[in-house]
């Protein structure tokens, strides 16, 4: 995943936390095929920026919106949270156009989180 990863692509978790469970049950989500995945409680998407590092945009409890590195470690810290981690390709077309609005607004929360 991390070599073929591209911005915009998503990766989907299953948490172990009762609240997790939870919410899984009330939102009655499901990704994938029902009998093969779990249901989802957090999305982040995937962020691969010029110089080839995969990052992580999230919403959190504690930090709200974040960008974090995606490397090896993350990947780790994560698996100790959630019970499946599910990597799906985004069918799109990455365009120059698009890539400078999703820069735009990552500048734009950047700069909201600084003012916070």
């Amino acid at each position: 995943m991390r070599t073929r990863a591209e911005t915009a692509d998503l990766l989907l978790f299953s948490g172990t936390r009762f609240a997790c469970k939870v919410q899984r049950f009330i939102t009655r989500s499901r990704f994938g095929t029902p009998a093969v995945l779990p249901l989802p409680d957090h999305v982040a998407m995937l962020l691969r920026y010029q110089d080839g590092r995969l990052y992580l945009l999230e919403a959190t409890n504690n930090e709200g919106v974040a960008i974090s590195e995606w490397n090896e470690e993350a990947a780790k810290d994560y698996q100790t949270i959630y019970k499946e981690i599910v990597y799906r390709p985004l069918q799109l077309r990455r365009t120059y156009q698009l890539v400078t609005r999703l820069e735009k607004f990552l500048k734009v929360l950047s700069d909201v989180k600084k003012l916070g």
